[in-house]
């Protein structure tokens, strides 16, 4: 986890720079996402929004001892980009 320049993070998230790696595992779903906010969202592009569902619960040791980090679903857009080549554009 840390500040990715370009993203939708909002700017106090990482704002240190400092830089967190966990193990996370999601599953790109068929369903279309039921999270309205995240229907909004404009870096997802204007094709299809569908779920991104978290499969585990990363964990990280800390001085406090080992922390989970809670993860919630989210969602990935997709467009066809060239029909010819079955090119997409994938955004999540």
């Amino acid at each position: 986890v840390g500040r990715i320049p370009g993203t939708a993070m909002p700017p106090e998230w990482a704002e240190s720079g400092a830089r967190l790696g966990f193990p996370l595992e999601v599953e790109f779903t068929d369903e279309p996402c039921a999270e309205y906010e995240m229907t909004k969202e404009r870096l997802l592009g204007n094709g299809k929004i569908q779920s991104v569902e978290p499969l585990n619960e990363p964990a990280f040791v800390s001085a406090k001892g080992q922390e989970t980090v809670k993860v919630s679903a989210g969602a990935y857009g997709y467009e066809l980009q060239q029909v010819e080549a079955q090119q997409f554009k994938f955004c999540f």
